[in-house]
């Protein structure tokens, strides 16, 4: 008796030595189960290289399948992480390297069951978006496009959205009980771990708002009815009421969130009369004689308006509208809304794809020397010239803005790769 007394305690350590290779086991699974996931979309076989290949609905099945491997893995880890008595007691020996454990998993448990209910989502709509990817961008104008989300889709995702809120929710309170220095992780994995974890409370504030945006983003991105927007790059240098000068424009449609293409001219060619170029014959008349709206008319200073003096006011919601007047009036395009930038948002946005390349003038933009370069091809005689010569084109009020159609469209591709 007394022999079988003292091996006791080594049995249970044994024992529970078993257990903990059969947890540890259990976590490794489930994060296996996730890494196995990105491969899938990026593996030779796959074809394209544009989001399209997110919605390739075989793909989507085999990562609804890892998904569903490593939810089930980390929702045992998890109760036994909450339920087992020796882990019980280890809490009082490690309290914080146990609440971090427990809170790890309960996170892991909610964050899978997340993925795998926006997994469920993107299979509905995969044959819409895969549908509408097929279309040309080089299709005509009068051909609309196909939407990647339609009223049901936008339903449903509104109300995953709704289901979803708890979790978000009760993962950002378990976050707050996570203290990763004190587990035996790498630092490649604390460092992921803390990149993500600032998010949750972000999306938990965004989730508890819901009902104020939801409706607003289905009307903008053209689910149920296409949406036009008016496009405008403002030149700050030239300073106006709404931030710069109106130097280039183009529409922005989306329908059932599919973007056309953007595809911007210079205003210069349409409302002005210089000596080297001839306006365009139908909008300049429209514009020649024409005199600011009320109450700007009493002091406007020049014997025409156009759409490029129409950011009057720094009310921006009067600018707008004056712009969309004007748009409407003199390209017989309706839109419904506008949409300005400076300079200062493609510069954040450099800051975040890296510099870019424009490779029929060998530059190399970045955020530092952005401004620079477009004042260079579009105020500099020589910039301009040059532009003439590379493009071809025997008009300085039509080759100054080129270049910065170049970088337009060499950054929507970066930022479309990224």
């Amino acid at each position: 008796l007394l022999l079988i007394a003292s091996l006791i305690p080594s049995i249970l350590i044994i024992f529970e030595l078993i257990n903990g290779v059969v947890l540890y086991k259990q976590a490794q699974d489930g994060i296996a189960h996730l890494q196995a996931i990105p491969p899938l979309f990026h593996d030779s076989n796959n074809s394209g290289s544009g989001p399209g290949k997110y919605f390739d609905q075989n793909k989507l099945l085999l990562a609804q399948a890892e998904l569903e491997n490593a939810h089930a893995d980390f929702v045992s880890l998890s109760n036994s992480l909450d339920t087992s008595n020796v882990i019980g007691l280890a809490s009082g020996i490690a309290p914080t390297q146990i609440k971090t454990a427990r809170a790890l998993g309960h996170i892991a448990v909610d964050g899978t069951r997340v993925a795998q209910q926006f997994i469920k989502i993107a299979l509905d709509i995969a044959p819409n978006v895969s549908s509408a990817l097929k279309q040309s961008p080089e299709q005509p104008e009068n051909i609309p496009l196909k939407p990647f989300i339609n009223a049901t889709s936008f339903q449903e995702i509104n109300t995953t959205l709704s289901s979803i809120a708890p979790l978000v929710h009760r993962m950002t309170i378990d976050a707050q009980s996570l203290s990763l220095n004190a587990l035996p992780i790498s630092t490649k994995q604390r460092e992921l771990i803390t990149s993500i974890l600032p998010l949750l409370p972000i999306l938990n504030t965004s989730l508890a708002q819901k009902q104020q945006w939801i409706n607003m983003v289905g009307w903008f991105l053209g689910v149920g009815s296409p949406r036009a927007f008016l496009v405008e790059p403002m030149d700050s240098s030239e300073l106006r009421a709404t931030g710069g000068f109106t130097g280039q424009f183009t529409d922005l449609t989306l329908n059932g969130a599919h973007m056309g293409p953007l595809k911007f001219s210079n205003i210069g060619k349409y409302e002005e009369s210089l000596p080297d170029s001839t306006p365009d014959p139908v909008v300049y008349t429209k514009v020649i004689g024409q005199s600011a709206p009320d109450p700007y008319s009493n002091w406007w200073p020049v014997a025409n308006f156009g759409l490029r003096d129409a950011n009057l006011s720094a009310d921006f919601p009067t600018s707008a509208k004056i712009a969309m007047d004007r748009y409407t009036y003199e390209f017989g395009n309706h839109v419904d809304g506008v949409i300005i930038f400076t300079p200062t948002l493609i510069q954040q946005v450099l800051h975040v794809t890296g510099p870019i390349t424009v490779p029929a003038y060998g530059e190399i933009i970045t955020e530092q020397n952005l401004q620079a370069r477009l004042h260079y091809y579009q105020l500099d005689n020589k910039g301009i010239r040059r532009e003439e010569i590379i493009e071809k084109v025997e008009d300085p009020q039509v080759a100054r803005k080129l270049f910065t159609q170049r970088v337009t469209t060499a950054l929507l591709g970066s930022v479309t790769h990224l």
